[in-house]
């Protein structure tokens, strides 16, 4: 639901309103490559050291909640930096090799994972435990709900948050319902339908 509302909100998908359910599987890998793995790995360390910056300063206060969403916050990270390299070295090679494909230029590409199904099912775990913890990172800050004596490092990290959070709602719209279903199929049609 939240990323239906995400991918439904203009504001929270930015300048990005081209339609990708027409694009090839090609294009939009490339897409997500370029737009939203790009964006993780700019604004995961930044948000890590907005952390250690705002509980440096807020920690008599509001360590706990602050210490608590920073571990959540760490494991995603963690999840994330692997799942992009995931992307990056295994599955999104694999679709772009399917979608160059043409039948009768030789043999259709394979994959060492059996079929694309499989690293896919993967992924969408991991899509699964990455709005977990964007869950509990919005319920431990409520809902990025500054407290009174927040700096601008505290609002800049929650902003930073909910950016995050946008952005993967939206990376992850483009692979599950379009990405990843398209490559099943295009998969499906290279080895003739089987």
């Amino acid at each position: 639901a939240e990323i239906e509302k995400a991918v439904q909100d203009p504001k929270a998908r930015g300048a990005n309103t081209r339609d990708w359910s027409v694009a090839s599987a090609g294009e939009l890998a490339q897409h997500i490559l370029d737009t939203h793995h790009v964006y993780m790995k700019t604004n995961l360390p930044r948000l890590a050291d907005l952390f250690k910056k705002v509980i440096s300063a807020h920690g008599e206060r509001h360590g706990e909640m602050l210490r608590a969403a920073q571990q959540v916050f760490q494991g995603l990270k963690a999840e994330i930096e692997a799942h992009l390299m995931k992307e990056e070295q295994i599955l999104f090679p694999y679709i772009l090799q399917l979608d160059a494909f043409r039948p009768g230029s030789g043999p259709p590409p394979a994959s060492h994972c059996g079929t694309v199904q499989n690293p896919i099912r993967q992924m969408e775990r991991e899509h699964e435990n990455a709005g977990s913890a964007l869950a509990r990172i919005r319920e431990l800050t409520s809902d990025y709900t500054l407290p009174e004596d927040a700096c601008p490092s505290f609002a800049s990290l929650y902003e930073g948050l909910e950016g995050m959070e946008a952005d993967l709602h939206e990376h992850i719209h483009l692979e599950n319902n379009i990405l990843f279903p398209r490559a099943i199929e295009i998969e499906r049609e290279a080895h003739g339908g089987s």
